[in-house]
């Protein structure tokens, strides 16, 4: 006998955004469906390596501290999904599996959601990713 969707879906998320994708949102937006309206979310944004170059860029222009551009971006996003339940986080690390763990577990979540175009910049250690104690969620492009 099979459980409903009630008593499977996932209560709590790690979420790691890609501010320098275009299709930064679309991971968000996948996250907060697989939680559904009780769920929560915690927005990760990492401010280190290819996926937080936008946010030095902007940082620089603005005369902001990368955390401080991280800050807003994650506000952004936090505003356009419109709901409750949602935190964030900053990922300032240079071995993302560990990280993430570290997220995982600070913030009491069952997994990971993460964008394809990072998860497989990130993939070389592929025996890390396999080894992470929760599921990860990988988002194709234009999966929205």
């Amino acid at each position: 006998m099979g459980q409903n969707a009630t008593q499977t879906r996932l209560k709590r998320l790690v979420v790691v955004l890609d501010p320098s994708s275009p299709e930064g949102d679309t991971t968000a937006q996948l996250a907060s469906a697989l939680v559904g309206e009780e769920g929560e979310l915690q927005l990760a944004v990492l401010l280190s390596g290819p996926e937080a170059l936008s946010l030095h860029d902007y940082a620089e222009s603005e005369g902001v501290s990368i955390k401080e551009a991280a800050g807003i971006y994650l506000a952004q996003v936090s505003e356009r999904l419109d709901r409750n339940g949602l935190t964030s986080t900053l990922i300032d690390g240079t071995d993302l599996a560990a990280d993430l763990i570290d997220a995982v577990e600070h913030a009491g979540a069952q997994g990971v959601v993460a964008p394809a175009e990072l998860a497989a910049r990130t993939m070389a250690t592929k025996r890390r990713w396999a080894a992470l104690p929760f599921p990860v969620v990988v988002v194709p492009a234009r999966a929205a």
